[in-house]
């Protein structure tokens, strides 16, 4: 590919002509365009049985300096962020400390007498009935350290009833998953990023996987603008988002999640049917606990999640009867969806399913 693209070739995981080789070939083949076009830089992860397929990076850390990225590069996540809140959420539920039907009221002394039907099962599955902004205003104003820019004067609160029953309808609400962490600090008796480490992402050997505060991670990926000709640092502003995007990961340790959630070690079967089980359907999906439950062309349900933001995108599915995962990091504003990330895992099955892919 010509350089002038700005491309680093692929840091692949060199395999024989077997299943690993078929899936790596349908996955350059997708990004070819992409990578070209400057829409793409990253890396990707394609896992089978728990086993990385495909384990490839694309573009740099940093287009300034023309670090490259790597298969170790570590990304922010975004809204994927979220699904590790709500598993400190049911860990602690496991654990007896709490219940995801318990009214948010029962841990927040300052929640509104207007939202007092609302629990942390709404909170979780997006679905309170609160104002969007409304709850947003209510965070900061009792809150302001989850306000980004100290140098403004924060909008103001004024109490507002609640817009839908409970349990009713899906709005999608960063604020909601902020709130958690609150929860999450109050019950465990600690900061919620240190909640996290010795919740979730210790238990499960996630050593690259952090919260982000004041300052970036070390040698993590700067997010960017891309254009043909230009690329622009994006991602000086991460930090305030706690509880609903604040987390950097790694292709390695996103798949250590994802085989912790086969089993009952690490969150009950309760647990984790709350998570995947449609509480509220959207325009064209249901939705767990931050996972998009959906059925593919066979009827069989796989589970889609992704987040954006500051010059990144993730997007991750899993289909737990395959044992398939497949999870995109990108750390540039990239216009590859949920969509293309559905196509390229039907691409892949279609190749593990030919009859003369050794395996």
């Amino acid at each position: 590919m010509s350089a002038c693209f700005g491309f680093v070739a692929a840091f692949a995981v060199a395999f024989a002509a077997d299943e690993r080789g078929e899936v790596a070939r349908v996955v350059d083949a997708a990004l070819e365009q992409p990578v070209k076009e400057r829409k793409f830089s990253g890396a990707v992860l394609v896992a089978k049985d728990g086993k990385p397929l495909v384990q490839s990076a694309y573009g740099f850390a940093d287009w300034t300096t023309k670090r490259p990225n790597t298969p170790e590069t570590a990304f922010m996540i975004f809204s994927v962020t979220k699904q590790f809140t709500a598993a400190a959420i049911l860990r602690l539920q496991d654990h007896g400390l709490l219940s995801v039907s318990d009214p948010v009221s029962k841990y927040l002394a300052s929640w509104p007498d207007e939202w007092q039907t609302v629990t942390l099962h709404h909170l979780l599955s997006h679905t309170a009935g609160i104002d969007v902004d409304t709850l947003y205003f209510w965070l900061i104003q009792h809150h302001p350290r989850f306000w980004e820019d100290p140098t403004q004067t924060p909008p103001k609160y004024e109490p507002k009833a609640l817009v839908s029953e409970p349990g009713k309808k899906f709005r999608y609400s960063n604020a909601g998953y902020m709130v958690l962490s609150l929860v999450v600090e109050r019950v465990s008796g600690r900061p919620f990023a240190d909640a996290l480490q010795e919740n979730v992402f210790r238990p499960l050997q996630m050593t690259r996987t952090q919260c982000e505060r004041a300052t970036s991670v070390p040698n993590r990926a700067r997010g960017h603008t891309l254009t043909p000709t230009k690329a622009e640092i994006t991602d000086q502003k991460t930090h305030f988002i706690v509880g609903a995007g604040d987390v950097v990961s790694t292709l390695d340790d996103m798949l250590k999640w994802d085989e912790r959630l086969y089993g009952d070690a690490f969150l009950s079967a309760n647990a984790k049917q709350a998570m995947f089980t449609t509480h509220v359907r959207g325009s064209k999906w249901g939705f767990g606990y931050d996972w998009q439950v959906r059925s593919g062309a066979d009827g069989r349900p796989f589970y889609l999640f992704g987040g954006s933001g500051a010059g990144f995108r993730s997007l991750v599915i899993r289909q737990p009867e395959k044992r398939l995962y497949l999870l995109l990091m990108a750390n540039c504003e990239s216009p590859l969806d949920a969509e293309f990330a559905v196509k390229l895992l039907h691409d892949v099955e279609t190749a593990l399913a030919k009859p003369d892919v050794k395996r």
